[in-house]
């Protein structure tokens, strides 16, 4: 008995084509997603005195740990979704996409778009989700 019939060669299961498409759009929606998450939770209306409202920072704790699971539970949607993340915050900042007082707090797309560039709160997510993605990447190419 040879020590190779012991420990059998273990081949790595290339995933098809498909569910790795299927992880890039779901990464671009994804990132949509926690972009306008994080860009509403970073632009609520503190109350009770404080500059900034704790309520808000859980909030944003728990937008960010739940982006960072997901990038590191499936690499490729989370490197999509936080290259999708930093591409809305540099068309934000290259395009000078204005916002005033008035669109924090609310709820709509578009004024958010500007108003989530400013916080930095997306730009410090996109680059957590990318760094989560990345580590799990070059230990295994493709998942």
């Amino acid at each position: 008995m040879a020590i190779s019939d012991l420990h059998p060669p273990t081949t790595e299961v290339r995933r098809p084509a498909r569910h790795r498409i299927a992880s890039v759009a779901l990464g671009v929606v994804f990132g949509l997603v926690a972009y306008y998450a994080i860009a509403v939770v970073s632009t609520a209306p503190s109350s009770g005195g404080f500059f900034i409202s704790p309520l808000m920072l859980v909030l944003i704790g728990v937008v960010a740990a739940v982006a960072v699971l997901v990038a590191d539970q499936w690499p490729t949607l989370g490197l999509t979704a936080g290259i999708v993340i930093l591409a809305i915050v540099a068309y934000a900042v290259f395009q000078h996409v204005t916002w005033t007082s008035n669109d924090a707090g609310s709820l709509n797309p578009g004024a958010l778009l500007g108003v989530g560039a400013a916080t930095g709160y997306p730009m410090m997510l996109g680059a957590a989700m990318i760094a989560a993605s990345a580590r799990k990447l070059v230990k295994k190419p493709l998942d």
